[in-house]
Order: structure tokens, then C-alpha cells, then sequence
């Protein structure tokens, strides 16, 4: 994407302090994009389980 009046930025959760140093203190005259892109909530992924195809008898 080229962009005439803007820079892109990508946050990639290593640089979140130094993007925002940028944005607040450093360059405070040009026009940016940022993308954050969201965070994968690591203990919140359902994990795969094997189906039985046994029934037990009480369920009937």
C-alpha cells in the first residue's frame, strides 16, 4: 500500500513503547497509519479432543 501523506507503522508487540515514543515524542508532524493486529489469548484455545463413538449404557 503506498500511501502519499501518511507512513506505515505495524505493531508487533515487541515495539509498542518505541511506536509510541515515535507518535508522542520524536515525530509529531507526520501523518501515520498503525496496524495492530489482535493478540491470540493463548489459554483461552479450545483444544481438539477425541470423540467415543462408545456409549455407555446409563445414557440411553
Amino acid at each position: 500500500m503506498v500511501l502519499e501523506n501518511a507512513k506505515v507503522i505495524a505493531l508487533t508487540g515487541n515495539n509498542a513503547f518505541s511506536v509510541k515514543k515515535l507518535l508522542s515524542v520524536e515525530d509529531l508532524t507526520t501523518n501515520y497509519l498503525v496496524y495492530i493486529f489482535p493478540k491470540i489469548c493463548r489459554k483461552n484455545v479450545v483444544k481438539p479432543r477425541k470423540l467415543s463413538a462408545k456409549v455407555s449404557e446409563k445414557s440411553l
